[in-house]
């Protein structure tokens, strides 16, 4: 991702063993459809983050929450070409 204006950085706090947090800048990323073990909660802080979700493809901008129930089969990429910026 160097150079590319993508970054992403993961970490966990011993204090909630069980929670991974993420802070993440996609502008050409695509996520391929997957599912996660447990619950996406996901702040987007900049551009708009389009993923297929529930039969449908849904916008989530800036001040959006994405919410993404364990097991739930999903995608992601930019909605806009400045991509998008979030916290989860």
């Amino acid at each position: 991702m160097a150079g590319s204006g993508e970054r992403a950085r993961h970490w966990r706090y011993a204090e909630l063993p069980d929670v991974d947090l993420l802070r993440a800048q996609y502008i050409r990323k695509t996520f391929v459809r997957h599912t996660h073990e447990h619950f996406v909660i996901a702040a987007i802080a900049d551009g708009v983050e389009v993923f297929h979700h529930g039969g449908s493809d849904q916008y989530a901008g800036a001040g959006s929450l994405a919410l993404v129930n364990p097991d739930t089969p999903h995608t992601g990429r930019a909605g806009v070409p400045e991509g998008w910026r979030y916290g989860a």
